[in-house]
């Protein structure tokens, strides 16, 4: 089995902690530790605390569709913006950086998909995972509580 750098990161996180993976975490661009951010809760202070950049992760086409959007709202920069997808109002969201932070930090609406760490709305999880997620092959519908069971898991979860 060989592992990506990312997924390498996270076991050592996982067997020796936050510590042992912080001094290559420090060392990456504000884009490239996103995809840890639901695997190492440590990472969210440390990304809000960062210089902001550009993320240059796809998202998924509702979110770049806001991004649109705010690009040309950029003229009302004293109004405090609406989150397109839970409704939290602030002024801060004129800057796309901040609002990418929020959709990836902080953002009910949405969250980061375990398999491609794709920033995904909840309500379409089970679909993204199925459907459009780059490892979709990697899941199975379950036909009793009709969620996607990764296939490793499928048989367990089936006969519980």
């Amino acid at each position: 089995m060989q592992l990506t750098s990312q997924e390498l990161i996270v076991a050592v996180y996982e067997m020796k902690g936050y510590a042992a993976v912080e001094p290559i975490l420090v060392k990456l661009p504000q884009h490239k530790l996103i995809p840890f951010v639901s695997k190492i809760p440590e990472i969210g202070p440390f990304i809000e605390n960062m210089p902001q950049e550009t993320p240059k992760k796809s998202r998924s086409r509702s979110v770049k569709r806001v991004r649109n959007q705010l690009g040309q709202r950029s003229k009302e920069k004293e109004k405090p913006i609406p989150c397109q997808f839970c409704g939290e109002e602030s002024i801060d969201f004129n800057n796309n950086e901040k609002i990418d932070l929020h959709y990836v930090l902080h953002c009910s609406m949405l969250t980061n998909c375990v398999a491609c760490t794709q920033i995904i709305e909840v309500s379409s999880y089970t679909q993204h995972k199925l459907d459009e997620c780059e490892k979709k092959a990697d899941f199975k519908k379950c036909n009793r509580c009709l969620e996607a069971i990764e296939l490793d898991f499928f048989e367990q979860h089936d006969t519980a």
